[in-house]
C-alpha cells in the first residue's frame, strides 16, 4: 500500500511540473515575438518618415514662389535678392534664413535684416537701412548724419555724395553728442516729419540757426517755415503749394509760412 501511495505522489509531482515548464516556454516565446514586433514597427516608422522627408524635399509644394521685401528705401529689391542668391524655386525647409541674414548685413547700408518663412512657399525679408542723408558743415570739417539722425563715418564720402545730401545749418555743433547730431528733441521730431514728406528728395537745406524762422530750401525755393508750432500742418500745406506751383509752371522765389493758414508766395521778377 505504501509503495502504491508513493508512486501516486511521484506521478502527481511529475504532472504538476510539466505544465509549469510549458507555461515558461510559452512566456519565453511570447517575449521574443514581442521584441521582434517592436523592432519591425520601428523600422517601418523610420522608412515612412524617410520617404515623407524625401518627398517634402522634392515636392514643388515646398518651393519658394513668392518673396516680399520691406523696409528698403535706397536699396533695390533685385539687389537684395541677388545678395541672398535669389531664393525663388528653392526648398523652404532647407533654406537657411540665418545664413542669408548675415549676407545681407555685409552691406554697409543695411543695419538689420530679418528673414521669415511663411509655409509652404512664402519668404518675407525685412531690412532696416542706414545711410548718409544729411550734412553739417562745421568749420573745415563735414559731419555726416544718417537717416536716423546718428553720426556716421565719412570715409567713403565724395563730392557727388555731398551734393545729394541735405545740408543742416545750426548755430553750433555739439561735439559731445556722439550718437545723434543734436539733443534737441523738437528738431529731431521735425526732421522725422520732413523725411515722411513727398518732397524730401527735393530739399537741399534745413536751417535751424533761428528757431523762430526755420529755413527750408526746396527746388531752389526759399521757404520761411516760421517756428516749429503746427509743423505737421505747415509741412502738409507746403506740399500742396509745391504741387500747385508745379501744375501751373510758376517761377517762385520764396514761400512764407509764418502766417499759418495764409501763406505768401513770391514770384521771381519777370515771371
Amino acid at each position: 500500500m505504501k509503495e502504491n501511495r508513493t508512486s501516486e505522489r511521484r506521478a502527481r509531482r511529475h504532472r504538476d511540473k510539466k505544465p509549469t515548464n510549458a507555461s515558461r516556454k510559452v512566456r519565453r516565446k511570447t517575449k521574443r515575438t514581442s521584441i521582434f514586433n517592436k523592432r519591425f514597427v520601428g523600422f517601418l516608422v523610420f522608412i515612412a518618415f524617410f520617404v515623407t522627408f524625401i518627398t517634402c524635399m522634392r515636392h514643388p509644394y515646398f518651393k519658394i514662389s513668392q518673396v516680399y521685401v520691406d523696409g528698403n528705401d535706397r536699396i533695390q529689391d533685385t539687389d537684395i535678392l541677388s545678395k541672398i542668391e535669389n531664393p525663388i524655386g528653392k526648398n523652404i525647409l532647407l533654406y537657411n534664413s540665418k545664413k542669408q541674414e548675415k549676407k545681407l548685413l555685409d552691406n554697409d547700408m543695411i543695419e538689420s535684416a530679418k528673414l521669415e518663412k511663411k509655409f509652404p512657399k512664402i519668404l518675407k525679408i525685412k531690412v532696416s537701412e542706414i545711410y548718409p542723408q544729411f550734412l553739417i558743415e562745421n568749420g573745415n570739417k563735414n559731419i555726416y548724419v544718417s537717416n536716423k539722425q546718428t553720426i556716421i563715418s565719412s570715409q567713403n564720402s565724395s563730392e557727388s555724395l555731398e551734393n545729394s545730401l541735405i545740408k543742416i545749418r545750426v548755430n553750433s555743433y555739439n561735439d559731445k553728442v556722439k550718437e545723434a547730431f543734436t539733443d534737441d528733441k523738437e528738431i529731431i521730431e521735425f526732421i522725422n516729419r520732413v523725411k515722411d514728406t513727398s518732397y524730401v528728395d527735393l530739399i537741399s537745406e534745413l536751417n535751424f540757426e533761428n528757431k523762430s524762422h526755420i529755413g527750408i530750401i526746396v527746388k531752389d525755393i526759399r521757404v520761411d517755415f516760421g517756428s516749429l508750432k503746427e509743423s505737421s500742418y505747415k509741412l502738409g500745406l507746403l506740399d500742396s503749394i509745391l504741387k500747385d506751383i508745379e501744375s501751373k509752371g510758376q517761377d517762385v522765389s520764396s514761400i512764407n509760412l509764418t502766417n499759418g493758414k495764409k501763406p505768401i508766395v513770391k514770384m521771381n521778377e519777370g515771371s
